[in-house]
């Protein structure tokens, strides 16, 4: 901004811009009239030089004025904007759009389309004035002549004449005696706003049964103290034809009995029937017709509103401008409609379709889609999404409230009804809405403060169900966060056993009672039922039972399966997987698999494709950990009496310690046999029982060790 004062400063004082008349001129001193700027190099040697942008700079301005002009360096083409099209235009191409031709010839008409269903039928409109009276027509031909009729009757006399001069006064007579005293004509009234009454022969002033208060042009009848132009006390009447009935209002009619017609045209027909408005009918029995053109023919319909029709037989209900019951429904709101029985409708052009009996439906615009239907919420204008059951949506002392369907009654054996919730359903790809529980935890602080709503579970559109997670992955997914030291009946999953305890059957992370519990654990859990039968836990994962740092603390009733549905025996596993079996898992110490089915070389070069119950031990490949037992409950025996595997695989009989593939540290016995077996092969050994020596076969002939 200083330089650009300075520069124009340094202009000024150099002769070199002038102003006039609101017109600035550089390089001259009379600047065009026409123009805000006159731009005159004296030597004519100069141009004037717009901003130079690119193509990105330029589009990047933000709210460009009408007419901006710029240089875009990236085309080397002027542009402006056009803010009628919001866009920028080069002055490098065409010229200047010209102004719309005329416009051409219409096309051919265009084949009629289908034609659509047939609106309801409109609103009856007023009976319009009378029109004027026609004009006269032309006078007919005159008629033939008649037969001279009597002589007339003697002509006028003549004009009387000039009336001669007035003769002399004559003497007065003698004065008359006075006549006697006529009657007292009506006195006026004396008082303000009363008026004369009179019974033909005389009159009084009076407030009642008419008083008229000038000073706010008001009349009253039967009161002193109108309070509109016509203020009336006591009873009107008009009686109609029939017995006790009234009408009031031109052409109005009440032809039954104790029938009420009040207004133009309107017409109570029936027994006890009121009809009010402009042409409003009640034709039925013990109906109500309220509203211009209000219509309730039938016996009991009540139609209250401007064109409002309860058409049905008897009980149709229609309260709106416009609206329709045509059987046996209560319909209100403006435009709303039920063609077909037992609805209510509730809701402005809220409407249930033929066919779409027993609905309920509440709100603006709100449809059916099918019968028995209960609707709450419609168009833009009723997005309901809150419905509140009981005392209101807020209260000091809030119910219970249940929901129930149909419940059986005074019919034997009968199956009560189901109570079906359904999640909002989608069309083609699209997912299908969840089922959503919430529930409101007690606060921490006491106080009048609302507590918020948690949601505590969730079925989602493919079925599974999520308790603390709101994607589920499989068909029941439980999710409790970790925080911290959880209390002892604190488990995701909580169940009561004989004794009426609660206990944590599955817990997910955090701490019981201070003792720290890994995923899916399965801890004081006992599933039967009051008389001791069992019941089967089913799962697509893993269940460990114990408790860490002690020993086995849950138990089965009955026969377990593991992989079946049918186990035969206290545990039966079945699995047809290769590689598959049981492990015992004691953290980094011992891990011991009994596996079936395996493949070849798996776990042991020893294994064979097809090889069942076999047994492994180890912590990892290639580290089998301490030697393997097998041998009774007992340590009575010092040597011990069982078998080892240890670690490098040897096998010892009654030894810790063996020193051979097999050590045995007893006796050995070999079932003596009568004959050699067939197919030796080099290294055989039996005890013949026929010559009582131990046989050797060395690849040949069996030998005689002695």
């Amino acid at each position: 901004l200083l330089f650009l004062f300075i520069t124009v400063c340094v202009l000024f004082l150099h002769g070199n811009i002038a102003a006039q008349n609101q017109n600035v001129g550089i390089g001259t001193l009379t600047p065009n009239a026409s123009a805000v700027l006159d731009l005159s190099p004296p030597a004519n040697d100069k141009g004037f030089l717009v901003p130079r942008l690119t193509a990105l700079q330029r589009l990047a301005i933000t709210t460009p004025a009408n007419g901006l002009l710029v240089y875009d360096t990236d085309s080397a083409c002027f542009f402006f904007y056009k803010q009628i099209s919001s866009s920028w235009n080069s002055l490098c191409n065409s010229g200047i759009t010209g102004g719309i031709g005329p416009t051409g010839s219409t096309g051919a008409t265009g084949t009629a389309g289908t034609t659509g269903a047939t609106g309801p039928t409109g609103i009856a409109g007023f009976t319009g004035a009378t029109g004027a009276t026609g004009a006269t027509g032309a006078t007919g031909p005159t008629g033939t002549a008649g037969t001279n009729g009597a002589t007339g009757a003697t002509g006028i006399a003549g004009v009387t004449g000039a009336t001669g001069a007035t003769g002399a006064t004559g003497i007065a007579g003698v004065t008359g005696a006075t006549g006697l005293t006529g009657a007292t004509g009506p006195v006026g009234c004396a008082t303000a706003d009363y008026i004369i009454k009179s019974n033909g022969t005389s009159a009084t002033c009076t407030q009642t049964p008419i008083f008229e208060d000038a000073l706010n042009l008001r009349i009253g009848i039967g009161t002193t103290t109108p309070l509109a132009m016509l203020h009336v006390v006591g009873n009107i009447t008009s009686p109609g034809s029939g017995f006790g009935s009234e009408k009031f209002g031109l052409n109005a009619s009440a032809n039954n009995t104790f029938a009420t017609a009040l207004g133009n045209s309107s017409i109570a027909g029936g027994n006890e029937d009121v009809s009010v408005g402009y042409g409003a009918n009640a034709s039925g029995t013990l109906g109500v017709a309220l509203g211009s053109g209000a219509q309730a023919p039938g016996a009991g319909n009540i139609a209250i509103g401007r064109g409002a029709n309860a058409s049905g037989t008897q009980n149709s209900i229609a309260i709106g401008l416009g609206s329709v019951s045509t059987r046996a429904s209560v319909v209100i709101g403006d435009g709303s409609s039920s063609v077909e029985s037992s609805n209510v409708i509730l809701g402005a052009f809220a409407s249930s379709a033929a066919g779409h009996y027993s609905t309920i439906l509440i709100g603006r615009d709100c449809k059916s889609t099918g019968p028995n239907q209960f609707v709450v919420g419609g168009g833009f204008y009723s997005d309901i999404r809150n419905v509140f059951i009981g005392r209101g949506v807020q209260d000091t002392t809030p119910i219970s409230v249940n929901i129930n369907p149909t419940q059986a009654f005074n019919k034997t054996d009968e199956a009560g009804a189901d109570l079906i919730l359904n999640g909002g359903v989608s069309t083609g790809t699209g997912v299908g809405g969840n089922l959503i529980f919430q529930t409101v935890p007690a606060g921490v602080v006491s106080g009048i403060t609302q507590n918020s709503l948690l949601e505590r579970m969730r079925i989602v559109s493919n079925g599974n169900v999520g308790i603390g997670t709101t994607s589920p992955g499989s068909a029941l997914d439980v999710f409790m966060a970790n925080t911290g030291v959880l209390q002892s009946n604190a488990g995701a999953l909580l169940f009561r056993i004989q004794d009426g305890n609660a206990r944590p059957a599955i817990s997910s992370y955090g701490n019981i009672d201070g003792n720290p519990l890994a995923d899916n654990v399965l801890s004081a859990f006992s599933v039967r039922n009051v008389s001791g039968t069992g019941r089967s836990i089913t799962t697509s994962g893993s269940i460990a039972v114990g408790q860490d740092g002690g020993g086995f603390s849950g138990y089965f009733v009955g026969n377990v399966g593991i992989g079946t549905t049918a186990p035969i025996t206290k545990l039966m596993v079945a699995t047809s997987a290769v590689n598959d079996g049981i492990w015992l898992d004691r953290g980094t110490n011992m891990a011991t698999a009994l596996i079936t089915n395996t493949s070849v070389g798996a776990w042991n070069p020893l294994t064979q494709a097809g090889d069942h119950l076999l047994l492994y031990k180890g912590t990892a490949i290639n580290n089998p950990g301490a030697g393997f037992v097998i041998a009774p409950w007992r340590n009575d025996v010092p040597t011990g009496n069982g078998i080892r595997i240890d670690a490098s695989g040897n096998v010892g009989v009654w030894t810790s310690a063996p020193a051979r593939p097999l050590h045995i540290n007893d006796v050995m016995r070999l079932e003596p046999r009568a004959s050699a077996p067939s197919s030796p092969g080099e290294g055989d050994i039996y005890y013949d029982i026929t010559i009582h020596k131990l046989m050797v076969y060395d690849g040949t002939v069996w030998q005689a060790c002695w």
